[in-house]
């Protein structure tokens, strides 16, 4: 894998997945690496996500990859599955660039040196990239369903937006 190869958690699959902008993956990071056992994740779950999932996987921009670290020895034990799979192969293949929302996870991939984007970061450059009009319309579709976001940070997107 490159050095600038970008690995996700699930969290960002199922907030796009939920907007229908899944495909701003593809548009923004070219291919992506999902963890086998964040692929296990989405795919339990036999919703609309999971189909994305397999057909950008069949498209080819998504790949998964097999994640065979010693989880505790990189001080990841404490985080999920999905999120410390993807923060091990993110580490041990020096990946620039790792999309997940969850706060420990984020704070353990900056300790690694490596960037962190979640969906609004993801959505913020889909919008700066002229790849979505707006985001406001899509994160009021995450806040109608289970995905938890802050308003504090929903405010700052809006406003970083410009369309507080």
């Amino acid at each position: 894998m490159a050095r600038d190869a970008t690995v996700t958690d699930a969290s960002p699959l199922i907030a796009l997945a939920k907007t229908g902008e899944f495909g701003l993956l593809q548009q923004l990071f070219g291919r992506v690496h999902v963890p086998d056992a964040v692929c296990r994740e989405i795919r339990a779950k036999r919703d609309a996500c999971a189909a994305e999932l397999d057909a950008a996987m069949a498209a080819g921009w998504m790949a998964v990859v097999s994640v065979e670290s010693s989880l505790p020895t990189l001080g990841l034990s404490t985080l999920g599955q999905g999120e410390a799979a993807t923060l091990a192969y993110a580490i041990e293949h020096e990946a620039s660039l790792v999309l997940m929302d969850e706060k420990a996870a984020r704070s353990h991939a900056r300790r690694h040196g490596i960037a962190v984007m979640g969906v609004l970061g993801i959505l913020l450059s889909a919008k700066r990239r002229r790849f979505v009009p707006a985001i406001a319309p899509l994160i009021e579709q995450l806040q109608a369903t289970d995905f938890r976001i802050s308003h504090a940070l929903v405010r700052d997107a809006l406003t970083t937006a410009g369309e507080a």
